[in-house]
């Protein structure tokens, strides 16, 4: 998922000067597209063209050849570990970071493939119902949502599922990078269980609410942005800030403000969006990043 690369290239994909910047999706009815992949799911991905995004489903594609070589190396490994193949996955995505340091999907790649090889060799070890398990070590309920992520129903307070950072509320949107939208619920669980004493690395959706800058709190709004390659993201939260009271935190990407989605929103339109409206409650959704522990419950 590249929401930055919408918001800073789309300008530029489509007219004459930037023509040559676009992904090219090969399809298997023998055409092509140009464009920019901005969502990638399990079984889809979403695609952002001039004319506005669609759906593709992977059984109509035949290959995906990305504008930047370390995203190519990326989906190469992606392959590769979806036919078993490991040792050319993690070769793959090696290759990736060597290209561009840092690459954080490139990490969370190498993260998802030693988590996929300890849990082949753990097998018959793991729990044959990851719903149950994680309901009991992480004392969480999952249930879907109408934009297909699930959700955490339910935490029982003072148990391991509060430790997590785990709220009710909270839409889990990815496991080491990789989307859990359209998955059924017994297989988001099985991306989220595991062997104990093992961590996990998940993304979250949660809504939070900035209060008006008339109920006090402190600096209003006491946040700032910046523009980086996983999106429109929270740089610094003032300590005795509004922003701090209501949760926020750096390094959150925000990818609703207003209920106006942020990826194709450029930045200074943001802090103004932002500004705008200070004697009102501003609602911001946000994408924030857990290391998980994975309980010996869960593993049972």
């Amino acid at each position: 998922m590249r929401p930055a690369a919408a918001a800073l290239l789309l300008g530029l994909l489509f007219g004459a000067a930037g023509a040559a910047r676009a992904d090219v999706l090969y399809l298997k009815d023998g055409s092509a597209l140009k464009g920019l992949v901005v969502e990638d799911h399990e079984d889809r991905i979403v695609f952002s063209q001039e004319q506005g995004e669609r759906e593709i489903f992977r059984d109509q594609i035949d290959e995906i050849f990305y504008d930047d070589p370390e995203w190519n190396y990326l989906y190469l490994g992606n392959q590769a570990a979806r036919l078993g193949e490991m040792e050319s996955a993690k070769r793959f995505f090696r290759k990736a970071l060597q290209l561009k340091p840092g690459f954080v999907e490139a990490k969370d790649a190498l993260g998802w493939l030693g988590d996929l090889q300890g849990k082949a060799i753990a097998g018959e070890a793991l729990s044959k119902d990851p719903l149950r398990a994680l309901e009991a070590g992480w004392r969480i309920r999952v249930t879907g949502d109408s934009d297909g992520y699930p959700v955490v129903s339910q935490v029982t307070p003072g148990e391991n599922g509060a430790h997590t950072g785990l709220q009710a509320g909270d839409r889990l949107i990815a496991v080491w990078g990789h989307s859990l939208k359209y998955l059924s619920l017994g297989e988001a669980a099985r991306r989220l269980w595991g062997i104990e004493g093992t961590p996990l690395k998940a993304t979250i959706g949660r809504r939070l609410r900035l209060p008006a800058k008339s109920a006090g709190g402190g600096v209003w709004p006491g946040l700032g942005f910046e523009m980086v390659p996983q999106g429109l993201t929270i740089r610094e939260v003032a300590e005795e800030g509004a922003a701090a009271r209501a949760g926020f935190q750096a390094g959150d990407r925000v990818t609703a403000l207003q209920e106006r989605p942020t990826r194709y929103l450029p930045l200074k339109e943001a802090e103004q969006l932002l500004r705008e409206r200070p004697d009102q409650e501003q609602v911001l959704e946000v994408h924030r990043d857990l290391i998980l522990k994975r309980s010996k419950e869960e593993g049972k």
